[in-house]
């Protein structure tokens, strides 16, 4: 079976939850847009720090963005 990218970095996160972050992500399109929401902004602050110009704002509001959608992610997989 194929992982997609953003199932498997959630997955990364919460190793021991894998079970359930596998239900959540193939039967609940909120879970499924958070997880894609999370690897996107994950991706684009790995871009924002390999860039020649690292532009430390950007950087931080990335990074913050990943910070609250791990938390929103977590909070998800035990409350649901």
């Amino acid at each position: 079976m194929h992982i997609p990218q953003a199932l498997q970095s959630i997955i990364n996160r919460f190793p021991d939850q894998k079970v359930r972050i596998i239900q959540l992500y193939f039967n609940d399109s909120n879970f499924k847009s958070l997880c894609d929401d999370l690897w996107l902004s994950e991706s684009l602050l790995r871009r924002s720090k390999e860039g020649p110009e690292t532009d430390c704002l950007m950087e931080t509001e990335y990074n913050s963005i990943c910070v609250l959608l791990e938390k929103e992610a977590f909070d998800y997989i035990q409350n649901k």
